[in-house]
């Protein structure tokens, strides 16, 4: 079985993408964090960036409410892309393809809730 779940937070504003034959994709970095101590015994904070890629109709909410920090609740399958580059070199890179996610706290200054923004009891996507 091939399936991720992170809880992190957004890395930019994700914006909605149409392709040529209508469908929607939006595609955005997710940050996780995890702490723990060094050799010295001083915490330490890591970071690990995460390309997440949304479709359809779980691409819309994404890109309607999420903001940049926000934190978000994301499931899917990790993909791989492989491709060689201009070099001739080949190259791999990973992407969570999401198809769960639930919203988690904004950051702050983004407390109050726009207008359009989703009701508290709404469900999970």
């Amino acid at each position: 079985m091939n399936q991720v779940t992170l809880v992190g937070r957004i890395g930019q504003t994700p914006e909605l993408q149409t392709l040529a034959g209508g469908t929607e994709l939006v595609n955005f970095s997710l940050v996780t964090n995890r702490k723990y101590k060094n050799a010295a015994g001083e915490t330490v904070e890591a970071n690990e960036w995460h390309n997440c890629v949304a479709w359809k109709n779980t691409a819309r909410p994404i890109a309607q409410y999420v903001v940049k920090g926000q934190q978000l609740v994301v499931s899917g399958e990790i993909r791989y892309d492989k491709w060689e580059d201009k070099d001739g070199n080949a190259r791999t890179a990973a992407k969570i393809h999401v198809n769960r996610f639930e919203f988690g706290a904004k950051p702050k200054g983004h407390e109050q809730a726009p207008a359009a923004a989703p009701p508290a009891d709404a469900p999970a996507f």
